[in-house]
C-alpha cells in the first residue's frame, strides 16, 4: 500500500463482504475503507452482492407471511430489529459506493465491473466458495489496466477445493500484491503458486482506539457480561441464563 500514489484522482474500489449482518463483516469493511480515506485516497466500497445472497423479489404471499411472523414470533422480530441496525450502520458510515451502483452476483459484476485504478479484494473469507456461493468476482478474473490487490483475505480453512485452487493459480497470481489474515492462507498460496505473500492483521486493527471511539453513540455505565458467539445455540443460551441467576444483578448482551 505504501507504493500507491496519494493522488486523489486515483480511484480505489474495495470488494468485500460488506453487507452480511454480523459485526466482523461490517467493521472490517468500514475500517479498510476509512483507513484509506484518512490517508487521502479516493476510496469507496464496491456494492457487490455474492451469488448466494442475490434474492429474487418476494411474492405477495411471502411478504404477508413475513408480516405475520414479525407480529407473532418474538425471535423473528428480534432478527428483524437486529438486521435493521446493521442496515442503519452501513447507511451512516459506509458512504457512497463505487458508481452508486449495486452489482448482483458474478453475472452482473463480471460484465459491468467498474473501471478503476486500483481494486482491493479483502478482507474476510472472500475466497471461501462455500460462503460466497462460488462467487469468483472476489478473485477479480477480468482484464484491466488497474492494479489488483488482495488485502487480509481468507480461505477460512487450511484446505481448499479444486475450484478454489484453480482460481488461486489462474487469477490470484495476476495480483500486484497478495496478503492473507491467516498464515494458513499464505501457506496455501505459496504451495499452489510458488510465490510469497504477506500475513497481515485484519483491517479493524488499522484504526486507532480514538478513531473507533468516534463510532460509539451509547456507553454502558453498569456491569455487564458480553457474549460474542458465532452460533447462537441452546447450550449457549442456557449457560447465559445460568450466569444471570448466579450473578443476577449483572446484565448481559449476546451478539452474533
Amino acid at each position: 500500500m505504501e507504493n500507491l500514489s496519494k493522488d486523489k484522482q486515483v480511484k480505489i474500489g474495495i470488494i468485500t463482504q460488506h453487507s452480511v449482518n454480523n459485526f466482523g463483516a461490517n467493521l472490517q469493511s468500514y475500517a479498510l475503507n476509512e483507513f484509506l480515506k484518512l490517508q487521502n485516497y479516493d476510496s469507496k466500497l464496491i456494492d457487490f452482492i455474492p451469488n448466494n445472497k442475490v434474492q429474487k423479489d418476494l411474492s405477495f404471499r411471502q411478504k404477508i407471511k413475513n408480516i405475520i411472523k414479525f407480529f407473532l414470533k418474538k425471535e423473528y422480530k428480534n432478527d428483524f430489529l437486529k438486521n435493521k441496525k446493521f442496515s442503519q450502520f452501513r447507511n451512516k458510515y459506509y458512504g457512497l459506493f463505487v458508481e452508486n451502483k449495486r452489482f448482483y452476483g458474478d453475472t452482473d459484476f463480471l460484465i459491468n465491473y467498474p473501471k478503476l485504478d486500483i481494486y482491493i479484494s479483502g478482507s474476510d473469507q472472500l475466497f471461501n466458495f462455500s460462503l460466497t456461493g462460488h462467487s469468483v468476482s472476489y478473485f477479480l478474473p477480468f482484464e484491466t489496466n488497474g492494479l489488483k490487490i488482495s488485502y487480509a483475505s481468507s480461505f477460512g480453512r487450511e484446505t481448499i477445493t479444486d475450484s478454489e485452487s484453480y482460481c488461486v493459480k489462474n487469477y490470484l497470481t495476476q495480483f500486484s500484491s497478495v496478503s492473507f489474515r491467516e498464515k494458513s492462507g499464505s501457506t496455501i498460496y505459496s504451495k499452489l503458486t510458488s510465490k510469497n505473500s504477506l500475513s497481515v492483521l485484519d483491517p479493524v486493527f488499522l484504526l486507532s482506539e480514538e478513531q473507533w471511539s468516534k463510532l460509539i453513540t451509547r456507553k454502558i455505565n453498569r456491569k455487564y457480561i458480553l457474549v460474542y458467539a458465532v452460533e447462537n445455540s441452546k447450550f449457549l443460551k442456557d449457560a447465559i441464563q445460568l450466569a444471570k441467576k448466579l450473578i443476577h444483578h449483572i446484565s448481559y448482551g449476546l451478539y452474533q
